[in-house]
């Protein structure tokens, strides 16, 4: 993953902020199942940590410094862009022989 790559959140952010963080806290937060552009990449103390475009959060005072919230690269993957061109390619070669299929049964039997 690199600044600029599409990303898929895979947890559910919201649980885990519950789980971990104060309830006090305003950050925006990823949503599982949404896709997002990596804005930037940092180290932490708890490893690789990224920011989105899609999310802005005011700067706030944390234990490791005060700055805008980052996520940890852990909880997002890498979007395929091309799955949904290669599953719909694969529907329409599907589709295509049906009615392959069809057109030749009618011309055999004079119908369906």
């Amino acid at each position: 993953m690199k600044v600029g790559s599409r990303v898929v959140c895979i947890d559910d952010m919201q649980k885990l902020a519950k789980a971990h963080w104060q309830t006090y806290r305003v950050e925006m937060l990823p949503v599982k199942g949404r896709p997002y552009t990596i804005r930037s990449i940092e180290d932490s103390p708890i490893g690789p940590c990224v920011r989105m475009e899609e999310i802005r959060n005011p700067e706030m005072q944390y234990q490791d410094g005060f700055g805008e919230c980052r996520f940890h690269i852990k909880h997002f993957r890498e979007l395929d862009e091309d799955f949904a061109d290669r599953v719909l390619e694969k529907i329409i070669a599907e589709c295509e022989g049906v009615l392959a299929l069809k057109e030749i049964h009618n011309v055999q039997t004079g119908g369906w």
